[in-house]
């Protein structure tokens, strides 16, 4: 059993079936030909079990140290509220330079017309302004530490940076789509059934007749389906899935917690700082700040 969860690419915590050496060794290949550390902002929560949590943010120490001043709601504002919010506009992505003077590609990527991902490829610096797509108005506090050894962005050398960016975006966009979600569902196993039911449902109220009704089968043979199949009893599996996409509003939004409760399906803040706490030894709002920051 455990030999076919493997090959399924499911756990028994109903993580994604996004494979982590898949999506891990994309991102390498381009940071090493980039030469430009990546940040994930995934929309569709399916890369979280799959990558490291420092993917999901900007961890560079540079960044860092812009974040951990009076500016930070700044830079969570650029990088989560107004890019995504001019999405549409920069399809193909772009080169921008943020409040704090730094230089980075950011690039959507679509499903259809969902936006499910947004990459980030940085921080750079560049002695040619005219490569640059967008700029910021630059905060007062910015400082040169550190910044000279961050790598440069050529002219030369942007036109193969930008192309293998998209390549990146592409590929992850078929890891968290193609593999799955647009195949027939007759034709996944019934462990991945189970997911796709589960993530396209975490955020409403779901009974294990629910899941039946769409498997097909009565209640109890969908109890030992999930357990089976799943390694974990359905009620977790709804949980670990309502936790990992809180996590990732928590981290790449600016909502409060108890909207981020709601949207991710749980009854209430104090229900969701509940299941948070005994999953994570600490409540929502003091991970996003320890995460954050």
């Amino acid at each position: 059993m455990e030999q076919q969860k493997q090959k399924n690419g499911t756990s028994r915590d109903s993580t994604p079936r996004v494979s982590s050496s898949e999506a891990e060794r994309a991102i390498r290949h381009f940071e090493c030909a980039g030469g430009l550390a990546v940040t994930v902002h995934d929309l569709t929560h399916s890369l979280w079990g799959s990558l490291p949590v420092t993917r999901f943010q900007h961890s560079h120490p540079v960044c860092r140290s812009v974040k951990l001043g009076q500016f930070r709601k700044r830079c969570l504002l650029f990088e989560i509220d107004e890019f995504r919010a001019s999405a549409p506009r920069w399809k193909t992505g772009r080169l921008h330079m943020c409040h704090a003077g730094l230089v980075e590609l950011a690039l959507p990527v679509f499903d259809h017309e969902r936006l499910i991902l947004v990459l980030f490829a940085g921080p750079a610096r560049t002695r040619e302004p005219s490569l640059l797509d967008f700029v910021a108005r630059p905060s007062p506090e910015n400082t040169d530490a550190g910044r000279s050894s961050l790598p440069d962005v050529h002219e030369s050398t942007l036109d193969s940076l930008k192309e293998s960016f998209h390549q990146l975006g592409a590929r992850l966009r078929c890891l968290i789509v193609d593999m799955s979600l647009d195949l027939d569902v007759s034709e996944l196993t019934r462990a991945v059934r189970v997911k796709k039911f589960v993530d396209d449902r975490y955020h409403k109220q779901l009974r294990l007749d629910d899941l039946a009704e769409f498997l097909g089968v009565s209640g109890e043979r969908a109890r030992h389906i999930v357990v089976e199949e799943c390694g974990a009893p359905f009620r977790t599996i709804v949980r670990n899935t309502r936790l990992r996409a809180s996590r990732a509003l928590l981290l790449n939004s600016m909502l409060p917690v108890y909207e981020i409760a709601l949207r991710c399906g749980f009854s209430d803040q104090s229900a969701f700082t509940r299941a948070f706490r005994s999953e994570y030894g600490t409540s929502p709002r003091e991970w996003r700040r320890t995460t954050q920051s």
